[in-house]
């Protein structure tokens, strides 16, 4: 699937399209595939061809909920009519976690912070073994730096699912964040070795490197980070500067 993704990042959407198709032929229950040819879509058609191809497919299945949450997904620019596709596929399933995702970004998008937690929680009340709806409402509360409450729920999330690589990354996030920096970096370092294309992790890593004493390593990652996609972090880069200057000049006084 990150190989399908990076034939979309990469400037070669039909590539990715013929990638996630293939895909969808094997496992076509797979959202995430879904969610992926859509993308490369969305370069292809333009929007109205994507909106129309996506209406004509609810239009034709309209009990399956994954088509109206790829139709609302389609509509995202159009925010009312985006959200009923949405609504729509939550009355079709309540449980479908990243029906409940476009909602809670409408939300936010909007400036409703407490409306799209409120999505979230909802979402976990009912689908509570949802690995995947947990990991929406922790990195909901680790974007607004309630690191407990996100803690609770990724736990819960790596019980679920205890090979799920975004999971461990979202949990490293965490640990970090609440000082607990040997056990942070082991997550992290672990997602870094199972799939290095998982680039958000980067900066926390290096920053665990950096507070190491490891700014080369740090370097060295932020780097590879930018080339896979990484937005740059501009408080950071300025800080492994630093860090390799300041080990240059150590390096020279024998200190």
């Amino acid at each position: 699937m990150l190989d399908a993704r990076d034939l979309l990042q990469t400037g070669d959407p039909a590539g990715s399209e013929a990638a996630f198709e293939a895909l969808l032929e094997q496992h076509p229950e797979c959202l995430q595939s879904h969610r992926g040819l859509q993308d490369a879509r969305r370069q292809l058609l333009g929007a109205d061809a994507l909106q129309a191809t996506y209406r004509a497919r609810a239009e034709q299945e309209p009990d399956d909920p994954v088509g109206w949450y790829l139709l609302g997904r389609a509509l995202i620019d159009n925010p009312e009519q985006a959200g009923e596709a949405f609504g729509r596929a939550l009355e079709l399933d309540p449980t479908l976690a990243w029906a409940v995702a476009g909602l809670a970004y409408l939300r936010y998008s909007r400036g409703d912070i407490f409306g799209a937690v409120t999505l979230y929680e909802d979402g976990v009340r009912k689908a509570p073994d949802s690995a995947q709806m947990r990991l929406l409402l922790g990195n909901q509360y680790l974007e607004l730096k309630l690191y407990i409450h996100a803690l609770r729920h990724l736990e819960v999330a790596s019980r679920l699912a205890p090979g799920d690589l975004e999971v461990k990354a979202a949990l490293g996030k965490v640990r970090l964040a609440l000082g607990e920096e040997e056990q942070a970096l082991g997550l992290l370092e672990e997602v870094l070795a199972a799939e290095p294309r998982i680039h958000h992790t980067y900066p926390s890593l290096a920053a665990i490197y950096l507070r190491r004493s490891r700014p080369a390593e740090a370097d060295a990652l932020y780097r590879s980070g930018l080339e896979l996609g990484m937005a740059p972090d501009d408080e950071l880069a300025a800080e492994i500067r630093s860090g390799l200057v300041l080990e240059r000049i150590r390096a020279r006084t024998g200190e």
